[in-house]
């Protein structure tokens, strides 16, 4: 898990189908913290993580702004271009390997690839 996973392509339980492949989104994981990163925007939030077996729990989600203290995101829309929809989420880990990852939650199904 650890390193550095570019968020490819969002799959909904509909059949429908986001292609991110040309989006600069990622997930960075390290000790038991995860770093969601756009860097076309410069946006950078913090979140604690846990992995558990086929568990992923993200939490504590934070602006990264060492100026103003890394502050607490209460709205979890500010998660969603990442496809995370709440402030506490349990992903199942559908597939890991060393260039490939996919998450599943009961909305959404997320396609990473190892950058």
């Amino acid at each position: 898990l650890d390193g550095m996973w570019h968020l490819v392509g969002v799959d909904t339980l509909d059949g429908g189908h986001l292609d991110l492949s040309s989006q600069t989104k990622f997930w960075m994981f390290q000790a038991n913290l995860m770093q969601l990163s756009n860097t076309n925007r410069g946006e950078l939030i913090i979140c604690r993580f846990n992995q558990s077996g086929d568990s992923l729990t993200v939490s504590e989600p934070r602006v990264n702004d060492r100026n103003v203290g890394d502050t607490l995101i209460t709205n979890p829309a500010e998660l969603s271009p990442y496809g995370i929809n709440a402030l506490r989420e349990t992903f199942f880990i559908e597939k890991l390997q060393t260039d490939k990852m996919i998450l599943r939650t009961e909305r959404l199904t997320l396609n990473f690839k190892k950058f």
